[in-house]
């Protein structure tokens, strides 16, 4: 069952959704047949990073609570509540966020990592002190976010240099959302990553961060030729995630491809990407990844509108935007 999970988890990372699914489907029928609920509870994290990944939060959130009741299970024997709960309230924590519930949010990230944290484990502590710096960002703790970012990036330099790469990416990400582009910039330039780099789906994250760089640069210096660099490498992003089967990246990449076209003035083809990552979002409910867009997607939505594209959930995201 341990093999498994392992296996499952490397099909993720590597692209692979559906055989990853299934595998994972597999550890946990396995895990619950010995009665250990710790291992259980483990494979059920795996599935939720997995359901993530794919976009379907409700899956993500039901088979956290899962994860949760597997470890009360474990205590209700005579067992200790395991470090893997904090896998559980981490992932949690991004689902809420991206429902857009705060503070519920902040609480299962700070869970997530003292749970992590307690028992030492390490890669718990790195994914934990993201997830807690999204949700503080977004509460409009900006201070808190970076110092979680600085909290994740020490530990992420003890484990390994592609985790302290995520880790670094993702602190590019919050100075962008906190308005500072010259030290997102100072990573780009640092990290090596050109646009035109040959994409490995495990790296996508990095690229993904380098594509928002790029966009921003462009906004501010009203330089066309950069943000259509961002445009061809999102392009180039959206086909490794559309074949990886990662459609919460997708909803992602399509949103900033949207924002990027409509930057160079080209609404309709904003609109259409607009509206495929509204389809593919509304059944899932997503909120944040429209609303981090900040003012400037408000525009294409009344757009959509007018479109008649998924009127009410279009009216919900303004008036989640407007407040």
């Amino acid at each position: 069952g341990f093999v498994t999970s392992l296996r499952g988890s490397v099909l993720r990372w590597s692209g692979n959704m559906t055989e990853a699914a299934r595998i994972s489907a597999e550890a946990i029928a396995m895990r619950q047949e010995t009665g250990e609920h710790l291992f259980a509870a483990d494979a059920f994290c795996d599935l939720a990073a997995l359901q993530l990944t794919q976009g379907r939060l409700h899956a993500a959130y039901e088979t956290c609570q899962g994860a949760l009741r597997s470890v009360e299970e474990q205590a209700r024997s005579g067992g200790s509540r395991a470090s893997v709960a904090g896998f559980a309230h981490a992932r949690l924590s991004a689902v809420l966020r991206e429902w857009n519930e705060i503070s519920a949010a902040v609480q299962h990230a700070r869970r997530g990592v003292a749970l992590s944290d307690q028992w030492g484990w390490a890669d718990g502590v790195v994914f934990g002190y993201g997830y807690l710096a999204a949700a503080l960002q977004t509460s409009g703790d900006a201070p808190g976010a970076l110092q979680a970012i600085e909290a994740g990036k020490r530990a992420a330099a003890t484990l390994s240099p592609w985790l302290a790469a995520q880790m670094a990416a993702t602190e590019a990400e919050h100075q962008l959302a906190q308005g500072d582009l010259a030290a997102a910039a100072g990573w780009a330039t640092d990290s090596g990553l050109k646009p035109d780099d040959p994409l490995a789906y495990e790296d996508a994250a990095l690229y993904l961060a380098l594509a928002r760089v790029l966009l921003a640069q462009g906004q501010q210096q009203s330089d066309a030729a950069l943000i259509r660099q961002a445009i061809d490498l999102l392009n180039r992003l959206l086909h490794l995630s559309e074949q990886a089967g990662a459609m919460g990246r997708v909803i992602e990449i399509l949103v900033d491809k949207a924002a990027a076209l409509q930057a160079l003035g080209d609404t309709k083809p904003a609109l259409d990407a607009l509206e495929r990552a509204l389809v593919l979002a509304e059944p899932e409910g997503y909120i944040r990844t429209f609303l981090d867009q900040g003012g400037a997607i408000a525009p294409l939505l009344h757009a959509a509108l007018k479109r008649s594209i998924a009127v009410e959930y279009v009216r919900r995201l303004l008036g989640a935007l407007q407040r």
